[in-house]
């Protein structure tokens, strides 16, 4: 907060008054009356600046000693004089937080990622928390990546982030997140129980992993036999269609020939009543 600076009011002067017996752009004396307002006007100003430091300091006072109810009206007030100070944004979307209220809590600080600069992590972290509060898993991760792209050496973000994706069975993304919070603060004092829990999940995914490579051979072995079947039935269906082909050509065949040894036999017949024709004409001659 910058310190407050002295606020002056200058009086203001006529440019050329005229009063009997003084000379021209002569000053005319202010009225008691004139000065009491100006004092008022001074007072007046100077409390109300006064007055939105006391509402930011004293919400503060309160937020830092754990009691977000007192806090909150203060810090409300404060966002109206001051609404670009992101700092009250981040405190009262905490406290707002803190009793539960947490869809105030996300307005609160979404208004202060507007302009926010120093704390834009911290307000994107802040809302992760209050999405997850409501059961937002989705949004709540989204959340911390933002906070982590903001900053990426904010250590729970990744710890947070973590959490979600074993919820989410998102295993090999939640070790990563894992290992760059051990990482970022290797002596955490969860770090015996992180480090479990990264024992658990690279296991669980050593066997998946064995698991996926077995369920792909077994799958490729089935996809074989049924290669070999496929190619076994097709080598039938063809060794029996040649077979029925060289059935019917056989078939065709003998009809063929039959068909050729009962023209023959009509030929001989037609020549026999032929010579049988002229002999009668050759009786008839004779006769």
């Amino acid at each position: 907060m910058a310190p407050l600076q002295d606020v002056s009011i200058p009086l203001v002067q006529p440019a050329s008054l005229k009063t009997p017996g003084c000379p021209t752009r002569c000053i005319r004396p202010v009225s008691k009356l004139g000065m009491f307002f100006l004092i008022f006007l001074y007072l007046l100003v100077q409390g109300t600046v006064a007055q939105a430091q006391t509402a930011f300091q004293e919400g503060e006072k309160f937020f830092l000693n754990n009691n977000p109810r007192a806090a909150i009206p203060l810090l409300e007030q404060a966002t109206v004089q001051e609404p670009r100070n992101e700092r009250i944004y981040l405190y009262l979307g905490i406290a707002y937080e803190q009793i539960g209220n947490y869809d105030q809590a996300i307005r609160v600080m979404k208004r202060g990622l507007e302009f926010a600069l120093q704390y834009k992590d911290l307000l994107y972290f802040n809302l992760g928390n209050n999405h997850l509060a409501k059961g937002e898993t989705e949004t709540a991760i989204e959340m911390y990546t933002k906070a982590l792209e903001t900053n990426g050496s904010l250590a729970d973000a990744f710890l947070n982030r973590a959490n979600l994706e074993v919820k989410l069975d998102r295993l090999s993304d939640a070790l990563k997140d894992y290992t760059s919070y051990l990482n970022l603060v290797p002596d955490s004092p969860q770090r015996p129980q992180i480090e479990r829990m990264m024992a658990l999940l690279k296991s669980i995914l050593e066997d998946r992993e064995a698991k996926r490579i077995a369920e792909e051979k077994r799958r490729k072995e089935e996809e074989e036999a049924r290669r070999i079947a496929e190619e076994r039935r097709r080598q039938e269906e063809e060794k029996r269609r040649q077979e029925e082909e060289a059935r019917q050509k056989a078939l065709l065949e003998a009809v063929l020939s039959s068909l050729k040894a009962s023209t023959e036999g009509v030929g001989n017949l037609s020549a026999e009543k032929e010579d049988i024709r002229e002999k009668r004409i050759e009786t008839d001659i004779e006769e």
